[in-house]
């Protein structure tokens, strides 16, 4: 197959993919997929010339359309005989770490955190990647998926296609901003979100009480001693106050009531502001949790992407 065709077979899935997200009504998709039918359509008048090209260099008079139809026909006719398009189907390799990221590490009143900038390479593909993911409840509430919702979308990294494809790239950023060896540096390689919606219904007031305020549990998978954990928004827009709080110790068990704590209990140590593409490394004992003070969240879903890299 010469270049030219494997361009034009690129530029057709690319056109399929964001014609289908145009029709499902994005309507920057719109833009995107007229731009990938003029690709076509220049391609096309590329490899007409290559035919001509090639056809006089061989001596051959006679040039047909069928002939130049002829070298188009069988790989348009697989790609509209997919028997899964491939616009449905998972794609992780959309998930690449951009060259372009940069972070600031913070001192706070306990351990360090490091906020990242432009984590992924193209957020909008990744977005566009997470309606393929499949959705299940994290806890067994009555009120969950009533009241609200708390859930995750998941991929299991022991199937192919469904890990994290940046591994190596990951570990070597990690061992960088914590100055930890990157040899003794693990990925779970997961793809997972989590997320969260809520109604005026919901048991505890969200503007008395924090939700889900945890620490990420180190599970023992590689004899690790510690864990750094990475929480990454996804949304594409956030309200000013929405994002990640991290809070001073407290006895949780006693505080707690159905995954909530009342706001006059606990002391805020540091908070992060929400913005898409912007991830928050720290070490997973730390408290934390969402802050969604300002019901954003009561007409959209919250999406983050957690990472989990246990050290050994």
């Amino acid at each position: 197959m010469s270049i030219t065709v494997q361009q034009i077979t690129e530029a057709f899935e690319t056109w399929q993919t964001e014609d289908e997200k145009f029709v499902n009504g994005n309507g920057a998709a719109g833009t995107r997929a007229r731009k990938a039918l003029q690709e076509i359509s220049k391609l096309v008048k590329a490899r007409r010339a290559e035919i001509s090209e090639e056809k006089n260099a061989r001596k051959e008079v006679k040039t047909t359309v069928w002939s130049i139809v002829g070298v188009f026909t069988p790989y348009f006719f697989n790609l509209l005989q997919m028997i899964i398009k491939s616009s449905k189907i998972f794609n992780n390799k959309i998930f690449k770490l951009s060259d372009n990221l940069n972070y600031e590490t913070i001192d706070t009143k306990l351990e360090k955190i490091t906020i990242i900038e432009n984590f992924y390479e193209d957020i909008d593909l990744v977005l566009s990647e997470l309606n393929k993911l499949p959705i299940t409840l994290t806890y067994e509430y009555l009120e969950n998926n009533i009241t609200f919702f708390d859930g995750r979308k998941c991929y299991m990294e022991n199937m192919k296609g469904t890990e994290i494809p940046y591994t190596e790239h990951l570990i070597k950023l990690v061992s960088k901003i914590i100055k930890y060896p990157s040899e003794f540096i693990n990925i779970q390689e997961n793809i997972l979100i989590n997320c969260f919606r809520y109604t005026d219904k919901m048991k505890y007031n969200l503007d008395e009480y924090y939700y889900s305020i945890h620490r990420d549990p180190i599970n023992g998978y590689y004899g690790q001693k510690k864990q750094v954990a990475i929480v990454l928004f996804l949304n594409k827009h956030y309200n000013d106050g929405e994002g990640l709080n991290f809070y001073m110790p407290f006895n949780l068990s006693e505080k707690k009531k159905d995954n909530f704590v009342y706001k006059k209990d606990v002391e805020i140590n540091y908070f992060v502001q929400a913005k898409c593409n912007r991830a928050v490394l720290f070490d997973s004992s730390l408290l934390h949790g969402q802050h969604t003070p300002t019901h954003q969240f009561k007409s959209e879903m919250r999406y983050t992407q957690v990472i989990f890299c246990p050290l050994s």
